[in-house]
């Protein structure tokens, strides 16, 4: 069983069927096999690992590393990872320093430094590599050029984003080059500022999806800063007590339809006439018109009716994915999981989607372009094929 878990990448996932649960369970009976099947496991994940770094995919590779080591830490592949690694980084170190690209070159020795402060390859890149390019002058001169670069990136709105190109990044490289840096920690400051701005916008209007995840963003740039802490607890608060006021205001609607006296009994004739099954005019039973005529009539399913009418409301109150537990999208996924391909589901699903990309285009009609590509992202997540939003996106892309 191990052997297959391991040959099919489950080493930890999923939690009731995985090659490192089937190790545990064999450490008691066999502990001879229990240690092989660790050390496949630990095998596998050091494949994964050279293979990132095989595309200078460090990041991934520390990953990686780590979960070999919470298995494990004394293992022999977490050495052997650990020179692999320390070796490319040094490669690539180098590389970067020789095409004069000083940033990548300044974060990659500072990942160097975190992954293994002690390594002979981390001492040996800072005094051959990293000191003789960054003395004080030219230290200074690069601190100018990224501020600079910063700046033009602010402009253009490129606060965190794209991945190589973003005033968030360039800041952070003038921090690790001149710790506390005055005009960077401002420029972060002022990154933080736009966020906090649009997730009080979006709290005013009840959009708590988007207030959080403009919150979120704001602290990955000021993780501990204070103000942003409290309207990430305010946010959270205001969230569950609008969700409490919604489940009160459903209770009352539903109480209301229980008040309502049911409609009197009209006694079923039993005549033979009733007894006998219809048809229509050509002869057929349950043909034509006369059984279009049956399905239309007939009362529709109680739970995809009441499922429908719960999904109405939220596209009317602006709940298109929050909050959780009382949002159109999940009482339409409701509404799929009792019937497959359900077309009123599938027709309120794309209208979310619709929603987001009418919501986009204001945005970016109104130059919020991080708010816009933000909003994108939600409605492309239940709807990826969504043409509009997709247009949209590259549109905004292009314009960068």
């Amino acid at each position: 069983m191990a052997q297959r878990q391991i040959a099919e990448a489950r080493l930890t996932l999923p939690a009731q069927d995985n090659a490192h649960l089937t190790y545990q369970r064999l450490l008691a009976l066999d502990p001879g096999v229990a240690q092989q099947v660790l050390d496949g496991i630990l095998l596998h994940y050091l494949e994964m690992a050279r293979q990132r770094l095989a595309v200078q995919d460090f990041d991934e590779a520390e990953v990686l590393y780590h979960k070999m080591h919470s298995l494990d830490p004394e293992h022999q592949t977490l050495l052997s990872l650990r020179e692999d690694f320390m070796t490319s980084a040094s490669t690539h170190l180098e590389a970067l320093i020789q095409a004069q690209q000083l940033t990548q070159a300044t974060a990659m020795y500072t990942q160097m430094r975190n992954f293994a402060p002690q390594h002979d390859r981390t001492a040996a890149a800072r005094q051959s590599l990293v000191d003789p390019l960054l003395d004080q002058a030219e230290r200074q001169s690069l601190v100018t050029a990224l501020l600079n670069q910063a700046e033009r990136q602010m402009r253009s709105y490129h606060y965190t984003t794209p991945a190589d190109d973003n005033a968030y990044a360039s800041y952070q490289a003038v921090l690790r080059l001149l710790p506390g840096q005055p005009q960077a920690q401002a420029g972060l400051a002022r990154i933080a500022a736009v966020y906090t701005k649009l997730a009080n916008q979006q709290l005013q209007r009840k959009n708590f999806s988007e207030a959080s995840a403009w919150v979120k963003r704001a602290l990955q740039v000021l993780p501990e800063d204070k103000a942003l802490l409290a309207l990430a607890k305010n946010t959270r608060q205001a969230q569950e007590k609008y969700r409490r006021q919604q489940q009160a205001q459903a209770a009352a609607e539903a109480a209301q339809v229980r008040a309502v006296p049911a409609p009197a009994t009209v006694p079923v004739p039993t005549t033979n006439e009733t007894t006998r099954p219809h048809r229509s005019l050509s002869g057929v039973e349950g043909s034509g018109e006369g059984a279009e005529r049956n399905r239309r009539e007939s009362p529709p399913d109680p739970q995809e009716a009441k499922l429908l009418l719960s999904a109405s409301r939220q596209l009317v109150a602006g709940h298109l994915l929050e909050p959780p537990g009382n949002n159109a999208y999940e009482t339409y996924q409701q509404l799929l999981r009792l019937r497959p391909e359900h077309p009123m589901a599938l027709r309120g699903i794309q209208q979310i989607a619709n929603r987001y990309e009418i919501l986009a285009r204001r945005a970016y009609a109104q130059g919020e372009n991080q708010r816009s590509l933000a909003l994108i992202g939600e409605g492309l997540t239940i709807a990826p094929s969504h043409a509009g939003l997709a247009q949209l996106r590259q549109t905004i892309l292009e314009s960068y």
